[in-house]
């Protein structure tokens, strides 16, 4: 059985991988469900907003 750190890191894994291959509207679930399982997991919403502008999507990223 897998901890919740553990499954916060397949996603986070799993959305950089995806995104490299440029798959970037999966990778952006992945990285959602990371952000779900531990809402402070900053490297997932990173990730998440480097993808959003690799998509082309105006986003800002909140640094606190």
């Amino acid at each position: 059985m897998k901890t919740k750190s553990s499954k916060i890191i397949d996603w986070f894994q799993r959305g950089k991988l995806l995104a490299q291959l440029g798959q970037y509207e999966v990778a952006l679930d992945c990285f959602d469900r990371a952000i779900l399982l531990n809402e402070n997991q900053d490297q997932a919403q990173y990730e998440k907003y480097l993808t959003l502008k690799e998509l082309g999507k105006n986003v800002n990223l909140i640094c606190v």
